[in-house]
């Protein structure tokens, strides 16, 4: 598999993507209209480049705009348009709590598969570790994706997958395409490669039909535990709540929403739980 060959198959349509190159302390990112474009780029930067290169998952709404502060902003979640994956990202360096090697990581996948029924994805080489994509037949919006993603993250959690939590769920990730190399100082560089066939794209239904139930809310919202208390206590612990509403539930709520988006078409233990909500 070569770079435009893997960028083709991982990207979504779109007219807008970005090439990322690190060198040292400095950060060149370019935005490119295809993926025959961000090929070009990629090889480029990494034939002359000392450092590390990168292509960003997602395709996006604008080149750049700017957030409420004025600021000149471009590859963010906020302005994440569509994606066509699900990805892991597994170290494989043998500290703390990374894997010994890409073999153990492999069969950790390989593991997970069977337990849940997910099918084996397409595995990267990414010179010291392992990069797992599940591609999708269809590219999808930002917000179904990361609602799909958290749940994703709740089941590789389920499972003691060691893999980067906060990469599983960013909508804006960069990671290193087929065909680049990883430098790595004082290590000769590993070029970054297909391990394995290319496995066939699966339709989400199939792919969020094998997930946890559960919700994992994204980082940047999530609010801090309360102590030692149970859900009782916590719940206890509110003097007041104004009247609900299922609108502004589903409005707000991630989850909720991207259901809704897909006309409630989702496996029949999620639709339980949502009705449970729902009821709520």
């Amino acid at each position: 598999m070569n770079t435009q060959q893997f960028l083709e198959l991982i990207l979504p349509e779109g007219d807008v993507f970005f090439a990322v190159e690190i060198s040292g302390g400095s950060v060149q990112q370019i935005c490119l209209s295809s993926p025959a474009a961000l090929t070009r780029a990629v090889t480029r930067m990494d034939a002359k480049s000392p450092g590390n290169v990168y292509f960003a998952l997602a395709s996006y709404k604008q080149k750049e705009y700017r957030d409420a502060a004025g600021k000149k902003k471009q590859r963010t979640q906020e302005n994440v348009d569509k994606l066509k994956c699900f990805w892991a990202d597994l170290d494989c360096k043998g500290k703390g709590t990374d894997y010994a090697d890409q073999q153990e990581a492999i069969l950790d996948i390989k593991r997970l598969c069977e337990a849940t029924g997910l099918p084996l994805p397409t595995i990267i080489n990414s010179g010291y570790g392992i990069h797992a994509y599940w591609v999708l037949d269809a590219s999808i919006d930002g917000m179904l994706w990361q609602a799909t993603a958290n749940r994703f993250r709740a089941t590789l959690d389920e499972h003691h997958i060691k893999h980067d939590s906060s990469c599983t769920t960013d909508s804006a990730r960069i990671l290193r395409p087929v065909g680049t190399h990883n430098r790595k100082e004082g290590a000769e560089p590993r070029e970054v490669r297909l391990i394995g066939p290319v496995r066939d794209p699966i339709s989400l239904e199939e792919f969020s039909s094998k997930l946890s139930t559960s919700f994992v809310q994204p980082q940047s919202f999530r609010e801090a535990p309360a102590g030692d208390m149970d859900l009782n206590e916590a719940a206890e612990s509110v003097v007041e709540y104004r009247p609900s509403s299922i609108k502004e539930i589903v409005q707000e709520c991630g989850l909720l929403n991207a259901i809704g988006n897909l006309g409630g078409n989702v496996s029949e233990p999620l639709w339980h739980k949502v009705i449970g909500v729902v009821r709520t």
